[in-house]
């Protein structure tokens, strides 16, 4: 597994290595508008200043960030409904293994779906599946059922990665999507696990994985629920710009009859 996952890195370096990135600068494209209007870091402060920043990172916080301190223990738990730990493990591979082969036919998928539904409703979709399987996992009392719940994992990520990347694309001035993505999503995921892990593996220990699975559902569907009112619809939002745009507007033509 270590030689093919380095193997793989090394492919992928070798294709961005070939990729010929000009032809997607030329002058009439977002790319090259970015470079000619550079960021300043009152640019960073006014994001910091916008409502919808802050829906965006209470969804990735409360939902996402909550539900990968769920997923770091996830094998243990499924392990334990085995009578040999062994076995567990062993059928956890399997499964594992599987989800990602699923997962990744999904991923040819999602694009489709959340141009249909939304970047916001794709959000609030893989919200929901990320609740479900959260809870089912706490009152699952058969494999079968925690099996499922882990098969949920490959519908649910390509749905999130498209939605978040098509939500930021949207709402946000394109010159800070990287930004927004490293402090809004995985920052904010990280955070939220480095405070939360301690606590979860606590009540691991004194009240069970089952309790602990079923407050964490009640905590992600309440972020949800708010989500659901703070996050921005495409038929509802103002102009994605977060700063103002300083490229000159184009000159008027006048019409010839």
């Amino acid at each position: 597994m270590f030689y093919m996952s380095t193997a793989s890195g090394i492919i992928f370096l070798l294709i961005l290595f070939r990729m010929d990135l000009g032809k997607y600068c030329d002058s009439t494209s977002r790319t090259a508008k970015a470079f000619a209007n550079p960021l300043r870091v009152k640019d960073f402060w006014v994001l910091m200043t916008l409502p919808r920043f802050w829906a965006f990172g209470l969804f990735m916080t409360g939902v996402c960030g909550i539900y990968a301190v769920y997923d770091q223990q996830f094998p243990v738990y499924f392990s334990s409904f085995y009578p040999n730990p062994e076995d567990g493990i062993r059928a956890y591979g399997y499964l594992n293994s599987s989800q990602v082969f699923v997962e990744a036919l999904c991923m040819l998928f999602a694009p489709w779906l959340v141009s249909r539904i939304g970047a916001k409703n794709g959000l609030i979709l893989t919200g929901t599946i990320m609740f479900v399987r959260i809870l089912g996992s706490g009152v699952a009392v058969d494999v079968w059922v925690i099996a499922s719940c882990k098969m949920l994992h490959a519908l649910e990520v390509p749905i999130l990665l498209v939605s978040a990347f098509k939500y930021i694309a949207g709402n946000f001035d394109s010159r800070l999507s990287s930004t927004i993505y490293l402090v809004g999503f995985q920052a904010a995921q990280s955070l939220t696990a480095m405070f939360l892990a301690p606590v979860a593996g606590y009540g691991y220990d004194h009240i069970g994985f089952s309790s602990v699975y079923v407050l964490m559902a009640g905590v992600v569907g309440v972020c949800l629920l708010i989500s659901c009112l703070t996050l921005r619809s495409e038929s509802s939002r103002t102009p994605c710009s977060t700063v103002p745009d300083h490229a000159p507007s184009p000159p008027a033509t006048t019409a010839v009859v």
